[in-house]
């Protein structure tokens, strides 16, 4: 284990350390890294009447649903 990865813990979208001091996009190490993230979770899901999340697919083919 390096020193670094020892005091900060990955991004989760490109696994570089993510200084949380003055860091206003930690848990991500960049704003870039933090939009892509969000983009993947917008794309993959949507949610339903009830709050919960759902497939966007589905609410695309049962219009009367959502």
């Amino acid at each position: 284990m390096t020193p670094t990865s020892r005091h900060h813990p990955k991004c989760p979208t490109c696994k570089k350390p993510a200084v949380k001091k003055d860091n206003a996009f930690f848990p991500f190490c960049c704003e870039r890294c933090r939009l892509i993230d969000l983009g993947q979770w917008l794309d993959d899901r949507s949610l339903d009447r009830e709050g919960k999340l759902a497939d966007r697919c589905l609410l695309l083919t049962f219009p009367g649903r959502n």
